[in-house]
């Protein structure tokens, strides 16, 4: 997929939230809720504070849903680093 056809969050947040109503469904209703309010300031953050600059920094919270882009990209890299590892391991051992 070249720069172009890329979709960044908002955009897919944009395009779900103005169909969603047609695939309304109980089951997932719950999980697309938390998807298009993901990393939004205004459903709760945390800051922190550079202890030398003193600059600040606002980090909305995630959703941690495997339906969301953003958060399934992290879950998704934090998994792969895990098995890199696991790999290693099993390369180090002398049999």
């Amino acid at each position: 997929m070249n720069k172009q056809q890329r979709i960044d969050k908002q955009t897919f947040k944009q395009i779900f939230s103005e169909h969603y109503p047609r695939y309304k469904d109980e089951d997932i209703e719950e999980v697309v809720h938390k998807m298009l309010n993901c990393a939004e300031k205004e459903n709760g953050y945390t800051t922190y504070k550079c202890m030398k600059c003193g600059e600040g920094k606002i980090l909305p919270f995630i959703c941690k849903s495997f339906f969301c882009l953003s958060c399934v990209k992290i879950k998704l890299e934090e998994w792969l680093v895990k098995a890199e590892g696991k790999e290693k391991n099993n390369n180090d051992k002398n049999y």
